[in-house]
């Protein structure tokens, strides 16, 4: 099965779009191949990642061996940067849709716009969730109406839709609860990263 042998993958796009998540630590590159591509976009904050696995799927195919072969745990950066404060600078620097695939855009191929229209969205939720944590809800609203149809179907993005679809009034009461719930998140990780070394 292919969960005990190495294989290459027919369509990187496809799966992303099937399975949503490639981890960071977990992928070997061709030296030559980043070097030509120039690497990783220094000016995406967010998304960066996702944003140069699909480029560097548009200039080779990609492949899977069944090893573990790197462990990390990325909440121990977390805990020592504080959760808050790395993710404020992250949210004030989000990238728009169209900042994020403007180098994949011309690359790809059409029949893979279907598993780029998922990217999109998942991009796209994620751009309007940090500007409305950073108090931009006008650009928010622009993107949750122009990308709505692609986000994940979460109940969270159901109300999102709903509220930048019913008028200013709805949707800004939406952008202050959000902004509240994280807030409520923010004392949450404050307590677990101070608290609980006091006991």
């Amino acid at each position: 099965s292919n969960k005990t042998r190495s294989y290459i993958l027919e369509n990187f796009f496809s799966f992303w779009a099937d399975n949503k998540h490639v981890c960071t630590g977990s992928v070997l590159m061709r030296t030559d191949i980043v070097k030509e591509i120039g690497g990783q976009r220094t000016d995406l904050r967010i998304c960066e990642d996702l944003e140069f696995w699909f480029y560097l799927a548009t200039f080779g195919q990609w492949g899977f061996i069944p090893e573990i072969l790197f462990v990390s745990d990325g909440t121990l950066v977390t805990k020592k940067q504080g959760w808050f404060a790395k993710n404020k600078i992250r949210w004030q620097m989000s990238p728009t849709v169209e900042q994020w695939q403007s180098r994949i855009l011309p690359r790809l191929n059409h029949e893979d716009y279907p598993a780029l229209n998922v990217a999109r969205g998942r991009v796209g939720w994620i751009s309007a969730y940090s500007r409305i944590l950073s108090c931009d809800d006008l650009s928010a609203k622009k993107i949750v109406l122009e990308y709505g149809d692609f986000f994940p179907k979460y109940l969270i993005i159901k109300l999102a839709k709903l509220g930048a679809s019913s008028g200013v009034i709805v949707w800004k009461t939406f952008c202050i609860l959000l902004r509240f719930k994280e807030s409520l998140k923010k004392i949450f990780y404050s307590f677990s990263e101070t608290g609980y070394k006091s006991f």
